[in-house]
């Protein structure tokens, strides 16, 4: 269950676990620009079950009452078998591989969920210019909540 935004409209500190069906209903459906993020996230979590995906995380403005959100961020923790799915050719590993390197869309992260290691996923260094630094700094930030996440759920 999603609790009750706290005055300034965040939710409670924590992690609050929730069904598709009440992300949909809770964050998805109140504005156009929730409605078209709230298709991304449903893209991204049918990904995520179908390649097995262990937990996956969501952040950001979509999860606030604003009605129109900046952002939908999401931390999709891969199965220990990822790279096998994507070398076998499955269509929906490869998807969400593409996703991942390409950076596209921005918002989606991926850890690997096994044993602390993580899958660093970059642009080479001589296409970064101001707002891609800006974003790869917003990126660190994210990570270290996500390493922060990873110790509290030890």
């Amino acid at each position: 269950m999603i609790p009750d935004f706290r005055d300034g409209g965040y939710l409670p500190e924590g992690l609050h676990t929730a069904t598709q069906s009440e992300v949909v209903a809770r964050f998805g459906i109140s504005s156009s620009r929730r409605q078209r993020l709230i298709v991304r996230l449903i893209r991204w979590l049918a990904l995520a079950l179908s390649t097995r995906a262990s937990r996956f995380l969501i952040d950001g403005s979509f999860v606030t009452a604003n009605e129109n959100p900046n952002d939908l961020c999401a931390v999709v923790f891969l199965s220990h078998d990822f790279q096998d799915q994507v070398f076998k050719s499955r269509q929906d590993a490869f998807e969400l591989e593409s996703m991942l390197i390409s950076r596209n869309p921005q918002e989606l992260f991926a850890t690997e969920d096994c044993k602390g290691h993580s899958i660093e996923i970059t642009k080479p260094a001589d296409s970064i210019d101001a707002k891609e630094f800006d974003r790869q700094h917003q990126k660190s930030e994210f990570e270290k909540s996500i390493a922060a996440l990873r110790r509290a759920l030890a």
